[in-house]
């Protein structure tokens, strides 16, 4: 309605809908291109390998921010956990530092790499039990494509995305008017 595509009584088809969607998700790409996070962080939890030390975030999450809290194994409650210990974010130049890369314990550094696709947390010492990280971290903005559901921005983008989609939707509309009176 704000494009001048619909009168204020008409609804939109699904296939209107549809593109409105698909305009909408490659807006808020187009966000996250330019530095624009999620609207707040999470904590994420990674379960541990015994004998491992590298592991494979999500693919939403886009950097780790902060230390983590190693839960052991034994807790239950991850929510509520008796005893947690701090696990320090180190940098890659002070983790490549450390001379004993195959120490074994209770994990009490951690670092992140990111790479081209996914970013990997390496723990060290090297884990001797299947306990959980907790850490917090950004992540990726939710897709779009869901018509009921709100989008994952704080609210003072809101608006500037109403306007932007009916500045990009308009557009589009003169172009399907243009290229029916070429036809």
């Amino acid at each position: 309605r704000r494009a001048g595509l619909l009168s204020v009584g008409q609804a939109a088809t699904a296939g209107e809908l549809q593109a409105a969607r698909d305009n909408l998700q490659v807006i808020c790409h187009g966000l996250q291109a330019k530095g624009v996070e999620a609207r707040a962080m999470e904590l994420v939890l990674q379960v541990l390998v015994a004998g491992t030390f590298s592991y494979s975030l999500p693919a939403s999450v886009l950097d780790v921010a902060g230390n983590g809290q190693y839960i052991p194994a034994a807790e239950v409650d991850v929510t509520k956990a008796t005893g947690e210990t701090m696990v320090e974010l180190v940098s890659l130049e002070a983790w490549h530092q450390y001379s004993a890369k195959s120490a074994q314990g209770l994990p009490t550094k951690m670092c992140r790499q990111r790479t081209a696709s996914i970013v990997q947390l390496r723990v060290w010492p090297i884990p001797t039990e299947a306990g959980r990280i907790r850490y917090p971290a950004t992540r990726r903005l939710a897709d779009v494509t869901d018509g009921n559901a709100t989008v994952d921005l704080a609210t003072p983008w809101v608006e500037w995305l109403i306007y932007r989609l009916a500045e990009d939707c308009a557009y589009d509309g003169s172009l399907t008017e243009v290229a029916m009176a070429m036809a």
